[in-house]
Order: C-alpha cells, then structure tokens, then sequence
C-alpha cells in the first residue's frame, strides 16, 4: 500500500513540474511542529512509521529557515489506500514571520488519496490545516507532506529525484529504483529471491512478471488478455547472446520464425534451414488454406491448397500438378478424376505395374461345368455383332477407355476359350487321323485282296 502511494506521489508531482528542472522536497529540511501529534518525525519524515495525526481544526507547520520558492504542496495519507484518514477540507497557508499568514488552498470537499496543489511562490512557514474529516472519523494522518520546489543555484532541501523511502526502497534520480540503488534504466526492479511483480486492477491481478535464474515469464491473470500493441510497427522477439531476432509480427499482422524478412503472400512463416522455408497463408478459394515452400529469396515457390476436403499442389509456375477430391480420388494435370480413383490428364510411363484386381481370374474356364460356346455359335454371334462375345465396341472404348484390369481378365478368359477350342480341335483331328489310318489300312488290305484275286484270275486264263 505504502508503495503504491509513494508512486502515486511521484505521477502528481511530476503533472505540475518541468522535466528540464531540478526539483528537491524541501520538507525533510525544515522544522514541523504541530497541534496535532507526530509520529516517527511526523508528516515530513521519509520512514515507513512516519506520520502527523490531526483532528479539526489542528494544524502542521513547516519551518524552512529561510523564504524559498516552493512549485508544488503534496500530501497523502499514512493508510495510502484507506480514504478514511485523508482529510475532507483542509487550508493551505504561507506565512514569512509566522504571525501573518495568506491562504492559497481551501478544499471542502476532497476525494484524492494523494492531493497536489500548484502554488509557485517564495515563503519560509507552510501551515496545513484540517477543516473536515471523513464521516464517522475523528482524526485524519498525514504522511509524506512535500514542498516541492524547483528552484535552481543553492536551493537547499532533499533531492527529490534522488530520495530513499526508508522501510520501502525506492530510489529516485531522474530514473526510479525500487528494492535497489543501481539505476541501469529509467526504471530497475529487484525484488527477492522468488518474488514476482504484479499488476492489479481494482485488487484483482490482471497481469505478473514472474523471474527465476533462467526464465523471465509475463502471466495474465485471472483469464485477463496480455496485449502488446506496437501501432504502425512489427514487434520483435529476440534470444540468445548477442541477441538476435528470432521472431517477428509484422505491422500488417504477418508472423515469421527464424527470419525477419518474411514472404510477403504468408501469413504465418518459418526458416526451417537455408533455403528451406514454410509458409501458411489463405488459398484461392473460400475457406482454404496454402503452403508454400520456398527458398530465402521466395523466388522457388511450390504452394499446397487444402480447401474443405480437397488437397492442390502446383508447380512453381503455377501449374496444377495434383488433387485429390473430397472422396479420396486423386486426378494428376485435371481437377475432375471423373469417379476414378487416378485420373492422369496426359502420357504415362513405368516400368512396371501391377494390377491386383478384386475380381476372380477367369481360371473357372476350365472347370468342368463350363459351358464353352461351339464355334457355331461363335461364328453366328461374330457375323452379327462384329466383336467377340464379351469384348466391349470400339465406340465403347472410345467413350470409356480401356479398364485394363477388367481388359487383361477378358483376354485370358478368351485365350482359354482359345485354348479348349485348340484342345478339342487337337482331340478331333487325332481322331479323324486314326480314322484315316484306319481306312488305309483297309484299303491296302483291299489292295492286297484284289492283287491276289487278279494273280489268281491269270494264271487260271493261261491254264485254259
């Protein structure tokens, strides 16, 4: 509480002085007598303790020895929080001799914890009176009582900007200290071992500062936003030794990691290696999403889109290379696989493939209960239709292409077909060949026959 007070001493004095000047609290050097009672040195001591007690119509009085010129005349309450024990109305008076006194502050109805009145004037006495206290109170306690000058030469008086608040540790000299006297920065915080700095609002922690031998962490509390607003700027995180950046957001809300150079058509970058980047940014159409991969000079640019449940990679001039649609079919050089599973929008090569078909392979040709077509049959169906039985049209092909899994299972179906057919027409021609060898033989016996009959029939004509 006490602190919050001091500092709060501090912000008024500085609402009514030059930045330029010299300023010192006479107070502290001066004499503070009083119809009231002090404690630990009164209103003008700088200790934790130190405290004036006055009820109405008492008064504290601040001899300085000698008329000086005095800018401001501030005061706060022992209880730096409590509005109980601030006065409601109190005067303010300079006198030279004591015995004359002029009024130059009349307050009635006062709600500060921490009043500052502007006064620019040379006196030797300064008399603060109360008139009101708060309801329900008796006395007020006045703590930190300031005659601020900023006189220069040999104005005599503490320093202001270089006082130490006894019990608090606060130092001041053109910058603020608090809990050490090293002055490395306008403002240099050291707290104990494990301690952490908090900011609150209304008495709730709104945001920390926790700091241990290896980590500094910025906490918002209680659910609080922690905000950084650097307005017409980018805002750089810098690590290691010597320091150097390793993250930026950029004015336009861009983020990069690991360069503070980022590609412009990313939202969200990072260097993963030399020439080795990554970036995130919206795609072409609603809702989507682009990579892009790219070297430092973003000049090598290959982007993937990932709209809703499709997947687009292009080639770095732009080029559609691949898609995969929203059930799983993938088209290479077109958007429109057209129900296949592969769509290939031009030439092919491979130098080797593999289909592995689903359906059975037409082993069951050969099977016993197949019935095989006579050639006939064939024959009729192929002078009526122009095509094998089974094999799709050439206008068919033409309008659907060649299914080679379903193409190559034909094929050897009709090769087997093939097949019975040459093993039949082996089976009747070996039939037809014992047939003739058959009737040869017949024949040449015949021939014998007919030999012998003709010998016979000779000799017996010659006998005669």
């Amino acid at each position: 509480m006490k602190k919050l007070f001091v500092l709060c001493m501090f912000c008024l004095a500085a609402l009514y002085l030059k930045a330029q000047s010299t300023f010192f609290d006479l107070a502290p050097s001066g004499t503070l007598t009083t119809t009231g009672t002090n404690f630990s040195g009164g209103a003008i001591g700088r200790n934790f303790s130190a405290l004036t007690s006055l009820q109405v119509g008492q008064s504290l009085t601040v001899d300085l020895g000698a008329s000086l010129p005095v800018s401001v005349v501030t005061f706060g309450s022992w209880f730096a929080a409590d509005s109980r024990f601030i006065p409601v109305g109190y005067t303010i008076e300079h006198s030279n001799d004591a015995a004359t006194w002029t009024t130059d502050v009349t307050v009635t109805s006062n709600t500060s914890l921490n009043p500052a009145h502007n006064v620019n004037l040379s006196a030797r006495y300064w008399r603060l009176t109360v008139t009101a206290v708060q309801s329900g109170q008796t006395y007020v306690s006045i703590s930190g009582f300031e005659l601020v000058s900023s006189g220069s030469g040999g104005a005599i008086g503490t320093n202001l900007w270089n006082t130490r608040w006894v019990g608090e540790n606060i130092f001041t000299n053109s910058a603020v200290s608090i809990g050490t006297t090293d002055q490395v920065a306008l403002l240099t915080l050291n707290s104990p071992a494990g301690a952490n700095m908090i900011l609150q609002n209304a008495g709730a922690n709104i945001a920390g500062l926790s700091v241990n031998s290896t980590s500094s962490t910025w906490n918002g509390g209680g659910g609080i936003s922690l905000n950084m607003v650097a307005t017409n700027a980018d805002i750089n995180f810098q690590t290691g030794s010597p320091a150097a950046t390793t993250m930026v957001v950029k004015n336009n809300g861009n983020v990069a990691i690991g360069t503070t150079t980022p590609y412009a058509g990313a939202k969200f970058q990072t260097r993963l290696n030399t020439n080795v980047n990554l970036g995130i940014d919206g795609g072409t159409g609603s809702g989507s999403v682009r990579l892009d991969a790219y070297n430092d000079a973003s000049s090598a640019n290959i982007p993937l889109e990932l709209q809703g449940s499709t997947i687009s990679l292009y080639s770095n001039s732009g080029t559609l290379g691949l898609f995969v649609n929203s059930s799983g079919n993938v088209a290479i050089g077109t958007t429109d696989p057209k129900g296949y599973k592969l769509a290939v929008a031009g030439d092919g090569i491979a130098e080797s493939m593999t289909v592995d078909l689903q359906a059975n392979w037409p082993d069951y040709v050969f099977k016993k209960d197949f019935s095989l077509p006579t050639l006939a049959k064939l024959k009729a169906y192929i002078d009526q239709n122009q095509h094998l039985p089974e094999v799709p049209t050439a206008g068919q092909l033409a309008k659907t292409g060649i299914n080679l899994g379903q193409m190559n299972t034909l094929l050897m179906k009709k090769v087997e077909e093939l097949t019975l057919y040459l093993i039949e027409k082996d089976k009747q021609d070996k039939e037809k060949e014992a047939l003739l060898q058959s009737q040869q033989k017949q024949i040449d016996e015949l021939k014998q026959q007919m030999a012998s009959m003709m010998t016979a029939l000779q000799q017996k004509t010659k006998a005669q």
